[in-house]
């Protein structure tokens, strides 16, 4: 693929990413790990850093 077409396919596509994102991303891999293994999740372990932990835990 030509480098100009995805340049120009970033450039509409993409956003700044506003508010806070940890949450968000804490829910898409859950959601994904809940697609990839087909089923119930029993428990999920976070570890994250105090910034991410505050922030997260803020929303």
């Amino acid at each position: 693929m030509d480098e100009n077409i995805i340049i120009n396919i970033l450039r509409k596509e993409m956003m700044p990413g506003l508010g806070v994102t940890e949450p968000a991303s804490i829910a898409l891999s859950s959601a994904k790990a809940y697609e990839v293994i087909g089923g119930e999740i029993k428990n999920i372990k976070i570890i994250a850093d105090p910034g991410l932990f505050k922030n997260a835990f803020s929303c």
